[in-house]
C-alpha cells in the first residue's frame, strides 16, 4: 500500500472548541468509514474533513471521508448500508470483511437525529458525509475546567495516561485482518505491558494455538476464510485439539447493538469489546478475562 498523508486530517477553523454529543458513537462512525475507505484504496489519499454544516442547522457538524480507492457502482450504491451485504463478493476475498461497518454507522447516524450520504464511481474512489446536531456548550467556563485535564497543548488532542496492567507473563493472540487495527490494537497491549502474537484470520488463529499457550484470544468477527464467530465454535467444540478450549475470548466488533453481543456469547465468546475502544477499555475487559494468578501478579 502506498498513501498521501501530507493532508489526511482537515479541522475547519470556524469549528467551536467543545460541543455536546455521543462521543462514543461519533467515534465509531468515523472508525467504520476510515477502516472502509483504507481496506479498499490500495493506494493514494484517504482524508477526514470536519466543517460546520450551517446549511443543516446552526448546531450541526458535518464530517467527511474521502478516498481514492476502487469506488462503487452507482446501480449499487442502495445495498451499501445493508447488513451483510458485500457487493462483490470477490472482494471479501482481496480485501476482507463484509461492509457491516457501513450499515452500523448509518443506524447510528440516525440515532443522533443525522444523516449520511454516499457519492462514487466505479474506479474512481468514494466520498462519504454525514452530519449531525451538536449544540454547542454554553458554559465555556465549566466545560474548560472539566476538559482541562484532558487536553493537550495543542487543545486539539485529547490524552489520558492509563496505568499499565503490568503483566509480564502474559500472552495474547490478537485475530485481525485490518492492518491498522492490527497495528494500533498492538501498540496498546504492548503498553499494557502484554505479549502479543498477530495473526490476519482464525485459520491462523487455530494453528497459533495449537503452536503455544495464550492466556486470552482476541477475536475480529469479519474477517476472511474464517471469522470470528466459526473460529470460537471450533475452539469450543474441538475435543481432540491439543490447545486450551477453556481460554478466554473476547469478540472485537465494530456492531454494538445487542443482538451482536448475545449472538457472541451464544457462539462461546466470553465478552465483546466494541471498536473503537480506548486503552481503558481495552485494559478493563483483558483484566477482567485474565487468569487471577496472572491479573494479580
Amino acid at each position: 500500500m502506498c498513501f498521501n498523508f501530507d493532508r489526511p486530517l482537515e479541522l475547519d477553523d470556524n469549528l467551536p472548541d467543545i460541543v455536546r454529543g455521543d462521543s462514543g458513537k461519533l467515534r465509531q462512525i468515523l472508525v467504520n468509514l476510515l477502516d472502509n475507505a483504507i481496506k479498499f484504496t490500495a493506494e493514494g489519499e484517504v482524508y477526514l474533513q470536519v466543517t460546520p454544516d450551517s446549511e443543516a442547522g446552526n448546531s450541526n457538524i458535518r464530517f467527511e471521508v474521502r478516498d481514492t480507492g476502487i469506488g462503487i457502482a452507482v446501480d449499487k450504491q442502495d445495498l451499501l448500508f445493508q447488513s451483510f451485504t458485500q457487493i462483490d463478493s470477490s472482494n471479501t476475498r482481496r480485501y476482507g470483511g463484509s461492509g457491516l461497518g457501513l450499515a452500523i454507522s448509518k443506524k447510528l447516524v440516525l440515532l443522533m437525529r443525522g444523516q449520511l450520504f454516499v457519492q462514487s464511481e466505479l474506479g474512481k474512489g468514494a466520498r462519504f458525509w454525514f452530519h449531525i446536531p451538536l449544540p454547542v456548550e454554553a458554559d465555556k467556563e465549566k466545560a474548560d475546567h472539566f476538559y482541562r485535564q484532558a487536553r493537550s497543548l495543542s487543545g486539539r488532542m485529547v490524552a489520558i495516561p492509563m496505568p499499565e496492567l503490568s503483566q509480564k507473563s502474559c500472552y495474547a493472540l490478537l485475530a485481525e485482518d485490518n492492518p491498522v487495527n492490527q497495528y494500533v490494537v498492538k501498540a496498546m497491549l504492548d503498553k499494557l505491558g502484554i505479549s502479543v502474537d498477530v495473526v490476519s484470520n482464525g485459520h491462523e488463529a487455530i494453528l497459533a494455538l495449537a503452536r503455544r499457550r495464550y492466556d486470552i484470544l482476541l477475536l475480529d468477527l469479519q474477517m476472511p476464510l474464517l471469522d470470528g464467530f466459526e473460529t470460537i465454535r471450533l475452539v469450543r467444540s474441538n475435543t481432540n485439539a491439543n490447545f486450551n478450549r477453556t481460554i478466554p475470548a473476547i469478540a472485537v466488533t465494530a456492531d454494538a447493538f445487542s443482538e451482536t453481543r448475545e449472538a457472541c456469547i451464544q457462539a462461546g465468546m466470553n465478552d465483546c469489546l466494541v471498536k473503537p475502544f480506548r486503552m481503558h477499555d481495552l485494559s478493563s475487559i483483558v483484566k477482567k478475562w485474565l487468569p487471577e494468578d496472572i491479573a494479580n501478579n
